[in-house]
């Protein structure tokens, strides 16, 4: 079971935030609310929102163990998924987390990640579909391609102090650019343990984005 405590506008905003930090969808979780939202006389003294959102037991334990076979399963899935795309490429596998994560080295990789990892994204969310099909304890894959993700996290968690500093220094909330929710989970996930800024995504998709916003 992993727990985070997260603070909000309101409680709504708080879950959301981390769901997303979590990666985890709202049946998947139990949530305990802490503070209740305030708001002060002429907008004065507000106090936010304060959950504590915790992970169904077990969930954690269903995501585990993953076979060689799952291995073997998982990256031919993506290998024939990669071919039928016209494409050609090797393909690595990993455990970490919990996790089977998948990685394809070859030319014209552009095209499997697309816009902002979309078609990544869409192709994980069908692999994990099919793998996951008539099994009591599931697994959980991710794919990557040329290590974009792992390049695109770093290039987001850079942004994201750079634009809370911001926020601090002007006392104005920052709205980022739309992102995917892969993109908006490490934008929370890294400011989580700033505690002179909160965050939480508005808007709907495709166009939802984070906000940052100082205390």
């Amino acid at each position: 079971m992993r727990s985070i405590e997260q603070t909000g506008k309101t409680v709504d905003e708080a879950i959301q935030a981390a769901l997303e930090a979590l990666g985890v969808s709202r049946e998947e979780i139990t949530v305990e609310v802490l503070d209740e939202p305030v708001k002060g006389m002429f907008g004065l003294g507000t106090k936010e929102a304060r959950i504590k959102v915790s992970t169904k037991d077990g969930e954690e334990e269903t995501f585990g163990g993953a076979s060689a076979e799952d291995h073997r399963k998982a990256k031919e899935c993506f290998e024939q998924v990669i071919s039928r795309m016209g494409l050609a490429a090797k393909v690595e596998s990993w455990d970490e987390d919990g996790y089977i994560h998948l990685n394809a080295e070859g030319q014209d990789m552009g095209i499997l990640i697309g816009r902002q990892g979309q078609t990544l994204d869409a192709l994980q969310f069908i692999i994990n579909l099919i793998l996951n099909k008539n099994r009591e304890e599931r697994i959980r894959v991710i794919l990557d391609a040329e290590f974009y993700r792992e390049r695109r996290k770093k290039l987001l968690a850079n942004m994201a102090e750079k634009m809370a500093a911001r926020a601090i220094e002007t006392g104005q909330e920052a709205v980022l650019s739309a992102m995917t929710p892969f993109e908006r989970r490490v934008i929370h996930t890294t400011l989580q343990g700033n505690e002179h800024v909160i965050t939480f995504s508005e808007g709907e998709e495709p166009y939802r984005r984070v906000v940052i916003q100082p205390r």
